[in-house]
């Protein structure tokens, strides 16, 4: 009984936090270490490495990208694994409280600063790493070992350490002997074989003296003396100096070896003892430097690392990787070259020196060096890795190839084809179409390549990520081919996908934005004309081509569902909306005037107006825009609009498939014009279009060509018409800019002529009314900044003063008169309380109807509960444009608040949500921005629900599983709707009438 007291006493104090290595024992130690490593350090170490796994997975590898050495240094989320990771250090900052005894301290300090280093938290990564390098060198831990030793034991190490000394000076005095012993015999070598060359000399002379003394006794005149030319040196004694002084002889040698780099010694062997990670620490100081932009004390202590003598292998191969990692961040990719390819040897894990071996492959292809890439392609396929890596390494071998003339374009092209057909391949089918691509755009085949990119788009199964390359090679095809309304749609895929550190992210973005207003009006154009052309048909050509274009569209839905790709046609706007927001013209541009509508909720483009389509209903996706995730964005054509609304998807594969209603004909010819009136309108929507295209093409892309091309066909077309003296003021700066003096001189006589008076003629009478027109506009726009300045600093007196008189300086026909509206109530509502407000909020609805600022007036006067007659109204406008339509197909709108801007990480809970929930509901989101007023609005649309009851099953479940749903942080507004109303509440821009109405409806309704 006794022992077992004194057993659990000793452990006792072994286990006290307050202990110190000097005050601990042999046994005490060996308890410390060992519940240090199991209890704190082990377990801390496995969720490191948990963790890891858990970054990686969010960025799994995309091949046809350039590859980063380290895949967790690629997420910027500080929340990612954040938990696991908080878990581990607690668990490391208990283990160096409760076992400062142990050799784990300094492994628990190192840990914990690669945990805080993967929550992003560079600055206490930075303090552990440094504490660990400064206090738990190699030197200070034999030190502190040393402190501890009793004075025999000190004896005991000394006489170990002189033994160890005494051998190394006993191998360094064999190495000198040896040494010495080679130099005597490279002497005795060079002596023989002078004494031999001597000899060989004597014995010609000799010869040659005999010859002599023959041809004087026969009379003969004595035959000239043999030059002796002296024999090469050997390969041995080339190095030998050319004088024959003996101690020059002996001495250079020793003084060229005298000059070798001495032998790294090898690192020191920790086999079956503690190894330190004061290396290790160092390698994660640099890491943290450069991810900190410290590349000078990085690469100082990389360089420190790499050329010291005692570097562990492991640590001396991810210096070089880190080294590698630095000059590709930093974009020296040839720099890099050489570190990483001195580091994969080192790699033993497989699959590791596959990834590498592959990213060492493209850094070859980026710096022009296709046969060590070829090579390095090649040796990833002999590494037999994932096939997804073997089939991406295999495509980079077919472009070093190519690029090396070792394959033509023909055989490449047989190959890529037999590819195309093997079934493993079925999920790379894009990247395959893409090559083929390249294929035809080298061979000046610009139409192939169009079909190529958009059947790869059409066939991927890939996210937008993987697509950005083909959208934006289209985008730039189609660009270069002045088809604007495609290339817009293909710049604004690319834009939602690209990487934004990419070089040309800035362009695309640019091009995409000047090429928005310019596509509306292009596609309203061929919407209207489209419109016009059908309702020249009979009524019965009209129902036939309704017929056919439906039972087109429901067999691509039919295909789409078989191949498990979209069926939606991505077209442009909804022109239903009309014409409403006019962007005005740059002040100081000649090409002033109205620039039509800027881009309305919806483009579409009409069904009839490409022939083919009407012609061959089984062409699949010939206007194909590509799978996105925003692809509510694309929305629907005027075909598809009509159709969706009302089909749903049937399982019945025989006749009742392609049963087409009298309804459905209906909704598809709703738009056709069927009198002079809506004849009338669908030719002023062109007319309005064709002339704000002639300021777009100028003051956009400064295509003055193409401005007078459609100017002259709107005159042309439309003769007389009101836009007319603006198209003359402008064909004549169109034609000035293109050097057409005599043409720009036509249509400066034509304006002055004809409109004598109108304001574009006075520009040549009269030239300082246009710059007086041009300065009070720019005085308008400082005027309103101005008052609006003053409303947001809270100076309302001078905000509501500034607004009143704004009517009478520029007159009640101003552009800003809504917005000088708005302030006026602000202000008098902050001036005078809320039934000031509340009655100028209704002022400002009656005066500025289908205004941004009358919407936002009517949101204000609902949150201020402005009296039951205003909700009343409210829901009365609602039920005017929203109807009851249970059984048509539902989605759930997930409409966030305005601060909140990034919905990544919602978009990831949600999907979370749906998975654990919805499993077998196949439910998929797509984000939208939704334009509400003046402001963006970011929105999830959940699609697709049957009817109006699963669609509120699914908005019950997540209104009563808040918890589970989409966090707190991100504000939202929830809804259910049907597909026919989600196009109105996209159309009107705003979800103010749609709530009014839901609230009925739906979730009283229930």
């Amino acid at each position: 009984m006794s022992c077992i007291v004194l057993l659990a006493l000793l452990f006792n104090s072994c286990a006290s936090p307050n202990k110190k290595k000097e005050d601990v024992g042999f046994v005490g130690r060996a308890y410390q270490n060992l519940t240090a490593y199991y209890n704190g350090f082990f377990n801390a170490n496995e969720l490191l490495n948990a963790a890891i796994l858990e970054i990686e997975s969010k960025h799994p590898d995309n091949f046809q990208e350039q590859l980063i050495i380290y895949p967790y240094l690629l997420d910027l989320d500080t929340t990612t694994a954040s938990s696991t990771l908080n878990t581990a250090i607690d668990k490391l900052k208990k283990d160096i409280y409760l076992h400062k005894a142990s050799h784990w301290v300094d492994d628990s300090y190192f840990q914990m600063g690669k945990a805080q280093f993967l929550k992003k938290d560079y600055e206490r990564a930075e303090n552990s790493f440094k504490y660990v390098v400064q206090n738990y060198s190699e030197a200070q831990l034999a030190q502190e070992k040393k402190d501890r030793m009793s004075p025999r034991q000190r004896k005991n190490e000394l006489q170990k350490i002189r033994k160890e000394e005494k051998k190394e000076k006993e191998v360094e005095k064999e190495k000198k002997i040896e040494e010495k012993e080679k130099i005597a015999k490279e002497k005795e070598k060079t002596k023989k074989e002078k004494a031999a060359e001597k000899k060989k000399a004597a014995k010609e002379k000799a010869k040659a003296k005999k010859k002599a003394a023959k041809a004087k006794k026969k009379g003969k005149p004595a035959p000239k003396k043999p030059t002796t030319t002296p024999s090469k040196p050997t390969t041995e004694t080339k190095t030998q100096p050319s004088t024959t002084t003996q101690p020059q002889t002996i001495e250079q040698p020793v003084a060229v070896d005298e000059k070798k780099p001495k032998t790294p010694a090898k690192p020191k062997n920790y086999f079956l003892k503690h190894r330190p990670v004061h290396q290790e620490a160092k390698l994660w100081l640099a890491k943290t430097y450069i991810q900190r932009s410290n590349y000078e004390d990085g690469d100082r202590i990389l360089r420190s690392l790499l050329s010291e003598t005692g570097t562990f292998d492991y640590v001396r191969r991810e210096a070089l990787l880190t080294t590698a990692y630095t000059e590709m961040h930093k974009n020296n990719f040839s720099s890099a070259i050489d570190p990483l390819a001195e580091a994969i040897p080192m790699v033993k894990d497989k699959k590791r020196r596959a990834r590498l071996t592959y990213i060492l492959g493209q850094l070859y292809l980026k710096t022009g060096k296709y046969e060590m890439a070829y090579q390095a392609f090649e040796k990833v396929e002999s590494l037999k890795p994932s096939y997804e890596m073997t089939f991406n390494a295999t495509l980079n071998k077919y472009s070093a190839s190519i690029a090396t003339n070792k394959l033509s374009d023909d055989d490449l092209n047989s190959r890529l084809n037999k590819m195309l057909k093997d079934l493993k391949n079925e999920e790379y089918k894009d990247q395959i179409y893409f090559m083929l691509a390249d294929i035809n755009l080298r061979n000046n085949d610009i139409t192939g390549a169009i079909k190529n990119l958009q059947t790869g788009i059409q066939v991927s199964r890939k996210g937008p990520a993987a697509k950005a390359e083909s959208y934006l090679k289209l985008a730039d095809l189609f660009y270069q081919r002045d088809i604007f309304d495609k290339a817009y749609h293909y710049y604004d895929s690319t834009a939602t996908a690209y990487p934004t550190n990419k070089e040309r992210y800035k362009e695309i973005i640019n091009r995409r934005d000047a090429l928005k207003d310019i596509a509306y009006n292009i596609e309203v154009i061929s919407y209207q004309d489209s419109l016009l052309m059908v309702s020249k048909m009979s009524k019965e050509e009209q129902e036939a081509l309704a017929k056919k274009l439906i039972k087109a569209a429901k067999e691509r839905e039919k295909i789409a569902a078989a191949s498990g790709t979209s069926a939606s046609t991505p077209s442009g706007f909804n022109f239903k909306g009309g014409n409403n927001g006019v962007p005005t013209s740059s002040a100081n541009s000649p090409f002033m005037g109205n620039k039509g509508p800027m881009s309305g909720p919806t483009p579409s483009t009409f069904f009839a107006y490409n022939d083919k389509t009407v012609k061959d209903g089984k062409r699949q996706f010939d206007k194909l825009w590509g799978s996105r995730p925003l692809e509510d964005n694309w929305r629907y054509s005027a075909l598809m609009q009509n159709f969706a609304g009302t089909s749903t998807e049937t399982k019945d594969e025989g006749i009742n498939a392609f049963f087409i209603s009298k309804s459905e004909i209906a909704k598809v010819l709703a738009d056709v014009p069927t009198d002079q009136a809506t004849v009338a309108k669908a030719e002023a929507d062109i007319l309005d279009a064709m002339s704000a295209l002639g300021t777009l093409y100028p003051d956009k892309i400064e295509r003055y060509d193409k401005a007078i091309d459609i100017l002259e066909k709107m005159i042309e077309r439309f003769p007389n018409n009101a836009h007319e003296p603006q198209a003359f003021y402008q064909l004549y700066f169109a034609y000035m800019l293109k050097g057409n003096e005599s043409k720009a001189n036509y249509y400066a006589d034509l304006l002055k002529s004809k409109y004598n008076g109108n304001p574009y003629s006075l520009y040549f009478s009269d030239p300082q009314h246009i710059k007086n027109m041009m300065a009070k506009q720019d005085e308008l726009t400082r005027y309103y900044q101005t008052t609006y300045e003053s409303l947001s600093q809270g100076n309302y007196a001078t905000a509501y003063d500034m607004s009143y008189k704004s009517d009478s300086l520029f007159g009640n026909k101003n552009q800003y008169r809504p917005k000088f509206a708005m302030i006026t109530a602000m202000s008098l509502g902050n001036l005078k309380g809320k039934e000031a407000y509340i009655a100028a909020l209704k002022d400002l609805i009656a005066v500025h109807p289908n205004t941004d600022e009358e919407k936002r007036a009517k949101e204000m006067l609902r949150l201020l509960g402005s009296g039951s007659s205003a909700s009343e109204q409210l829901l009365a406008d609602a039920e005017k444009i929203y109807k009851t339509t249970d059984n048509d197909q539902h989605f759930v709108m997930v409409l966030f608040k305005p601060e909140v801007t990034k919905i990544e990480e919602a978009k990831a809970l949600l999907a979370d949500y749906n998975s654990r929930f919805f499993a077998s509901s196949d439910l998929k989101a797509a984000n939208i921005t939704l334009r509400d007023g003046n402001i963006d609005r970011q929105v999830l649309l959940i699609r697709s629900f049957d009817n109006k009851m699963k669609a509120m099953e699914y908005f019950n479940q997540a209104i009563n599983k808040k918890g589970d749903f989409i966090s707190a942080r991100f504000p939202f507004d929830l809804y259910a709707i049907s597909n026919s109303n989600y196009r109105e509440l996209i159309r009107l821009k705003s979800a103010t009438l749609y709530d009014a109405w839901f609230n009925k409806y739906y979730r009283l309704g229930e």
